[in-house]
């Protein structure tokens, strides 16, 4: 029963997700992103975001790209973490495209926020292979496209893209 609430929790988040765009067009962050997340190159991108947040403690993006990386794995650790982040540097963003988004984003991490105590280790072990998925979209994507729409996210370096070279080594676990 709890793992069916939890479930169904996600699955509204994406839908909602899915349904709000930002007014203005990404630049070549998001695309890049998700391209990488479709081909199933998660670990990878999760890197991307570890070493943005190594310049940046506050960069939002990265710290949406860390929560998706978590819910896909049910690294549930992780998620009890970043969603406090997630929460603080949120509230403190106002600009246009960004603010449209705020509740949605809001709404999103009460959910995962209600629904974290419910899920035991054992059901996010049974649910983590699921992360290997590929085709699956990066449920942030929104939040990162309105950020990058304002202006709020550098766009991918030459360096960054070098990351992506060769054979991902996406674990079956985080």
């Amino acid at each position: 029963m709890i793992r069916v609430l939890f479930i169904a929790g996600v699955t509204l988040i994406f839908a909602l997700v899915a349904s709000a765009q930002p007014s203005n067009p990404p630049s070549n962050f998001s695309g890049f992103v998700e391209q990488q997340w479709l081909l199933g190159k998660k670990k990878k991108v999760l890197q991307l975001a570890e070493n943005r947040l190594q310049k940046n403690l506050i960069d939002l993006a990265s710290l949406l790209v860390t929560l998706d990386y978590s819910v896909e794995f049910m690294d549930l650790d992780r998620m009890r973490v970043v969603i406090p982040k997630i929460k603080a540097v949120s509230t403190t963003i106002s600009s246009p495209n960004f603010e449209r988004q705020k509740n949605l984003l809001s709404g999103s991490l009460e959910i995962f926020e209600q629904l974290l105590p419910t899920v035991t280790p054992e059901m996010a072990q049974a649910e983590a292979h699921k992360g290997l998925i590929k085709n699956k979209p990066l449920s942030s994507l929104v939040f990162i496209q309105a950020l990058e729409a304002d202006g709020l996210v550098l766009p991918i370096t030459r360096q960054e893209r070098t990351l992506f070279e060769g054979k991902d080594v996406t674990p079956a676990e985080p």
